[in-house]
């Protein structure tokens, strides 16, 4: 068996969807990092902190443009964030170099890193919430998805822009709070909807422990890493009791 379940291919369909799963691949990542850097130079433009031509071929190159998530591995390594690598190899295949240059203005790495997860969350939230409504369980998260599906940027006309644009929320606290709420919820209404299967017990009791290791983190550089390793792991296995529950 390989260390982790998820990447078995004999055990994880017995943990995960894949319905839910392909919402956190590493293609699915940087493919919310591409839509969320060309709709920052879509807004630039129209806002006029960036040459229409510029935004309007930056925000065609991101729906247009194919990068290989490995090949950001290296620089993310090093301690970089993935945006940095991301950005190069945007700006090395637009083949644009008037252009390029344009590529990631108006945020720094984090804020589009943690907006593109907004994205990705979002999705991941109403097919959660689809599938236990259609099966009669009653969630209540409005206020708690409403704070999770934000513009990770500070105030100014390109943030307002990307609300509208994103179809997001304008953060009302801090981001990171949100997430580890989030985390929390997830773990409390996996222990409401799970039944005395020994599957799905085992599924709670695996994001218990990973909701504790979120709830444990200290500091917000410690919260965002221990957030980035294990979110996405208490979200697929979550999906998964999602699918069992009765």
């Amino acid at each position: 068996m390989t260390a982790s379940a998820f990447d078995s291919a004999i055990f994880r369909d017995m943990l995960f969807d894949r319905e839910c799963a392909a919402l956190f691949t590493d293609t699915a990542e940087v493919r919310a990092m591409m839509i969320v850097i060309g709709s920052m130079a879509k807004a630039n433009g129209e806002i006029g902190t960036m040459p229409e031509t510029a935004a309007k071929a930056i925000h065609r190159a991101s729906l247009e443009l194919q990068i290989d998530p490995s090949a950001l591995a290296a620089d993310v390594a090093k301690g970089q964030s993935p945006i940095t690598p991301l950005i190069a190899h945007f700006q090395e295949l637009m083949q644009a170099p008037e252009f390029s240059p344009y590529v990631g203005e108006g945020a720094d790495a984090v804020a589009i890193e943690d907006t593109a997860q907004s994205l990705r969350l979002r999705q991941f939230l109403t097919l959660v919430e689809t599938r236990l409504t259609e099966r009669g369980i009653a969630v209540d998260f409005d206020d708690l998805r409403d704070r999770v599906q934000i513009v990770h940027m500070q105030h100014g006309p390109l943030r307002d822009k990307l609300v509208e644009g994103l179809r997001l929320n304008a953060p009302s606290n801090d981001p990171m709070t949100a997430l580890c709420d989030l985390s929390a919820w997830l773990s409390k209404t996996a222990a409401e909807v799970a039944t005395d299967t020994a599957l799905d017990q085992s599924i709670t009791t695996l994001i218990d422990g990973l909701n504790s290791a979120v709830q444990s983190a200290r500091g917000a550089a410690h919260c965002r890493l221990t957030l980035r390793f294990t979110l996405p792991q208490i979200a697929i296995a979550f999906g998964r009791l999602s699918l069992l529950a009765k």
